[in-house]
């Protein structure tokens, strides 16, 4: 099968909902870019796992999540995001969608408030998604909005 014909419908189908994804996850225009084509070559490959009636969404979810948190695992892209971040969250309690700007969050909490509160996935879907514990998710839940509302404080008490 052409990699054209097998991946333009799918694209076309949840290619914004992936590029969502990454950029909440990633909170950068580039790194979201580049996981967005590490995305669709890894749907390509695994092209194989897809059963022609089953509904492809949650597997490429899972890929493009789990794309996006190896990017934060490399420590170049981790310590450069993290000095963007650092120059802009003083500024700004939200980004330009005015979302919370979730960049001041570790990748783990980030990832689990993105699929929670923008992509509406339960508690346990996230735990299936990242491959752990419910009450892993929960913690990890629980931590986010715990630092994101410190945050948020503190911009607010600033000058």
């Amino acid at each position: 099968m052409d990699i054209n014909a097998y991946l333009e419908p799918l694209v076309a189908a949840h290619g914004g909902a992936v590029m969502r994804l990454l950029h909440g996850v990633l909170h950068h225009q580039e790194e979201a870019e580049d996981a967005y084509q590490d995305t669709w070559y890894a749907v390509w490959q695994a092209r194989g796992r897809l059963r022609g009636g089953e509904n492809p969404w949650p597997f490429i979810r899972k890929t493009a999540l789990r794309k996006a948190l190896d990017r934060l695992r490399r420590p170049r892209v981790a310590s450069s995001l993290d000095a963007e971040s650092a120059a802009t969250t003083s500024t700004a309690a939200v980004d330009t969608d005015g979302r919370p700007d979730l960049s001041v969050l570790p990748a783990r909490e980030r990832a689990c408030l993105v699929l929670f509160f923008w992509e509406g996935l339960s508690i346990r879907e996230i735990a299936a998604t990242l491959d752990v514990p419910d009450g892993t998710v929960k913690t990890w839940m629980f931590r986010g909005r715990d630092r994101l509302r410190q945050a948020l404080l503190q911009r607010k008490e600033a000058p």
